[in-house]
């Protein structure tokens, strides 16, 4: 009987948006939750919150990306330090692949975290917020994308600084941007592959509270979480 339930759970959890081929352990993970939410459940309790069982999914249709893994601050003295590579201890940014509380080194031989920061704003993500900082900086958002075929699908970024997007292993767009300028949205192509796709954004800013705002203008979208999916 729980083979047959497990099967259906799965199934749904395909439907919706979840892919777990690329970790099988994850499936194991949700039908463990699943499993005691019902069992539960059948002896009287009530049924735990969506996101104690990880099924708080958000549906998303050309509305922005909120919620990322950010890594930072990273001081340097100006813009003209922004295409220095600060994740050279975990293989560099072109191979950055974080997880939640992943430590690594800086350049100055101090530690730094990545972690969770889901933006308490729909339309914009406050890097003052995420990463703070008194002075230049860098810092990193990261987030993966699941999509059902190989194509190509337009972004819109909206920030005001240096900034540098890097799909999988390659530079896609980037920007020198000046803080002090005017804030618009730029626009330029993403190419994904089948299966997941790895995405990280790059930004120069300060103290002053600087935001980005980021999304898909022709696809719709679901989110777990940092890991975003194209239906």
């Amino acid at each position: 009987m729980r083979f047959i339930r497990n099967g259906i759970i799965q199934f749904l959890l395909h439907k919706i948006g979840f892919n777990f081929s690329v970790n099988p352990k994850a499936l194991e993970n949700q039908l463990n939750l699943l499993d005691k939410a019902i069992s539960g459940f059948s002896d009287g309790e009530p049924l735990p919150p969506a996101n104690n069982i990880r099924l708080d999914i958000s549906t998303h249709s050309g509305q922005y990306f909120q919620f990322w893994l950010t890594c930072g601050p990273f001081p340097v003295k100006s813009i003209a330090d922004f295409t220095g590579d600060f994740l050279v201890h975990m293989g560099g940014e072109t191979a950055a692949r974080p997880y939640p509380g992943m430590e690594i080194t800086d350049p100055e031989g101090g530690k730094i975290r990545w972690h969770k920061f889901d933006s308490p704003y729909r339309h914009e993500v406050n890097l003052g917020l995420a990463c703070p900082t008194e002075s230049n900086s860098i810092a990193y958002a990261y987030s993966t994308l699941d999509s059902p075929a190989d194509k190509e699908t337009k972004v819109i970024l909206n920030y005001k600084g240096g900034v540098a997007v890097y799909c999988n292993d390659d530079l896609i767009f980037e920007n020198m941007g000046v803080p002090d300028a005017a804030t618009s949205d730029q626009e330029f192509m993403l190419p994904l592959k089948e299966g997941r796709n790895h995405i990280l954004l790059k930004f120069e800013y300060n103290s002053s509270g600087q935001a980005f705002a980021i999304k898909l203008a022709d696809e719709e979208i679901r989110n777990h979480k940092q890991k975003y999916y194209i239906q």
